[in-house]
């Protein structure tokens, strides 16, 4: 082997050592996650968090028709799944007067606790869209195949035919403009403009903190006096 090849085998050793092989392996995978572009959208119910329908199992897609859809499902809750679900529940609380219809469905083994969970996550984020649990489980629908290995899977749709597919691995408000410039292909909208009230909105937050920061800080150097 050539002195050059070695050296590259050896430097790309090192990385998988450094990186850890499991790192390198998903970013170099395609994940899949529920049904693709082109294929149908099947109904299926959730156990209804809020709305007039709370505590009750509802089937919205059947509901729903052939209205342009989005459709999260969350395989687990995180400061990164928040971010990237904010700027999507705005989006679409905002654009369902243009006609689109929208669900976030949590996916957990246990269907009181998830109810529960999303009851907090709805109040504390205040979220007006549906949210819903699923009635089947970690697993979701199953004519669906989510896959959860995956944070989250979103599903954007018209017709009853899904047009966009997004199963994402590691979630952030930066997977949020691709994924509402797929939405607003049915239902119109500026995403750039909402993507900078949410910037917007983080700045005036961040700025919040620290000032509570600093006033907790101050509090304890004068009880310190």
């Amino acid at each position: 082997m050539h002195a050059h090849s070695v050296a590259h085998v050896r430097a790309g050793t090192l990385c998988a050592v450094l990186l850890g092989a499991a790192t390198l392996l998903p970013a170099q995978q395609v994940r899949y996650s529920g049904p693709q572009s082109g294929e149908s959208l099947e109904p299926f119910s959730v156990l209804a968090v809020n709305g007039p329908e709370a505590g009750t199992e509802v089937d919205f897609i059947s509901r729903w028709g052939e209205d342009p859809m989005l459709i999260i499902f969350l395989h687990q809750l995180d400061r990164n799944i928040a971010a990237l679900l904010r700027p999507c529940e705005w989006f679409a609380h905002e654009r369902a007067e243009a006609g689109l219809k929208s669900l976030i469905v949590f996916l957990h083994d246990d269907k009181i606790f998830g109810e529960r969970r999303m009851q907090a996550v709805v109040k504390s984020m205040g979220i007006r869209i549906p949210v819903g649990v699923s009635v089947e489980g970690v697993e979701g629908p199953g004519p669906y195949g989510l896959n959860k290995s995956v944070a989250i899977t979103i599903l954007v749709a018209k017709n009853r035919k899904v047009t966009d597919n997004y199963a994402i691995v590691q979630a952030g408000v930066v997977d949020a403009p691709k994924v509402l410039k797929s939405v607003a292909a049915h239902v119109g909208g500026d995403v750039d403009k909402l993507m900078a009230r949410v910037h917007d909105a983080d700045q005036r937050a961040m700025m919040a903190r620290r000032a509570r920061a600093m006033q907790a800080e101050q509090s304890k150097s004068d009880d310190s006096k």
